[in-house]
């Protein structure tokens, strides 16, 4: 961008949001050109950049370490796979898809859908994955044509901004605007992020209950996904063995210890079969009952769940405590011990599982 074409930009305002929504308009106009002349293939060289910035084997591993090192939270090999296979699986995703022009005729009906870019898209990130979502969120801002700025968490800002940098400067190697993508200046703040998702277009939002909320007030279009935990249903067909072990490494991966909880409605026989095998190959918690209604947690389990959202994806080199008690360690000594309590209709069994020797202990 020239001197002359930044001078008004800078003038407009000492607001460091108006001033980075601004330089992303900009961009997106010059895109916008370049698309016009281009077409589809313009298009797909970004996506293809900006992908290529985290995916590239020497950036995922860094990345990867600088989220670790800046949030406390994950676990390094899985966050190096993530950057990887996650932008992997999006960049062939969207490869597939025309995104500009005409994109569908239905002459039957006298319609023709023109794809349009919605604007200037806000991004809220997560702290759980600096790196990844912001890359993988630009991906798509850029495959509509559009411009994008990441509004991370305070505690995550020093580990999304290297992401971002990455990205800037593959933007700028094939010849397009840096200020594409831009990330919120420090320090972030609920305010400076509200008034992004208010001044924006489109709003895509990843993190707590209380951003997700904020990102529908914004009074914009707004996609919002919060916490959670993805259901798996299990028939009494199915390979337990190979079923619980994918389980395993899903719930494990990038230390998202998470509970897994059984419901039968075919009577205790099936889930005794399903329970047995699961405490067998020492995976993850049930809590078993006949039918959700009857199946809460316990008050304990309860406070217990709330107390370790504080340790929440976290290594064991960064000591955490539950409840004020300090929780078991494996023989090893690298790993918190997790209790799994395994309930059925006057039965009870409790196992122990080890996240990092991943085998029974006591």
């Amino acid at each position: 961008m020239s001197e002359q074409s930044t001078r008004p930009i800078e003038a407009a305002s000492a607001d460091p949001v108006a001033v980075t929504l601004a330089r992303a308009r900009a961009a997106m106009a010059e895109y916008g050109r370049q698309i016009a002349e281009q077409g589809q293939p313009r298009i797909d060289e970004a996506v293809t950049a900006l992908a290529w910035s985290i995916y590239e084997p020497g950036r995922a591993r860094r990345l990867a370490e600088i989220a670790v090192e800046v949030t406390g939270i994950g676990e390094l090999e899985s966050k190096v796979i993530k950057n990887q296979r996650k932008t992997f699986g999006t960049l062939r995703d969207l490869l597939r898809v025309k995104s500009t022009g005409i994109i569908e005729e239905l002459p039957e009906k006298g319609i023709v859908k023109w794809a349009k870019p919605a604007g200037v898209v806000a991004a809220i990130t997560p702290s759980t994955n600096p790196s990844a979502t912001p890359v993988n969120k630009a991906m798509m801002a850029i495959k509509g044509g559009n411009a994008i700025v990441i509004a991370p968490p305070p505690s995550a800002w020093a580990a999304s901004e290297p992401a971002v940098a990455g990205m800037r400067a593959e933007l700028e190697r094939i010849g397009l605007p840096a200020d594409l993508v831009q990330i919120l200046p420090a320090p972030v703040t609920r305010d400076s992020s509200n008034r992004l998702m208010q001044m924006a277009d489109l709003v895509v939002c990843t993190g707590s209950q209380v951003n997700v909320r904020a990102a529908y007030k914004s009074g914009k279009p707004a996609l919002g996904v919060g916490l959670g935990n993805v259901p798996v249903i299990i028939d009494a067909s199915a390979d337990l063995r190979d079923a619980a072990h994918k389980i395993m490494l899903s719930k494990t991966f990038d230390h998202a210890l998470n509970a897994l909880e059984l419901y039968a409605d075919k009577g205790d026989a099936m889930l005794t079969s399903i329970q047995t095998t699961f405490e067998a190959t020492a995976i993850v918690s049930a809590n078993s009952t006949t039918s959700p209604a009857t199946g809460a947690w316990s008050a304990s389990c309860r406070a217990a769940a709330r107390a370790r959202s504080t340790a929440c994806c976290r290594s064991s080199s960064r000591p955490w405590r539950c409840s004020s008690t300090a929780i078991p360690r494996c023989t090893a000594g690298r790993a918190p011990i997790r209790s799994y309590q395994a309930r059925t209709a006057g039965n009870s069994v409790t196992s122990t599982w080890c996240h990092s020797c991943r085998a029974i202990h006591g």
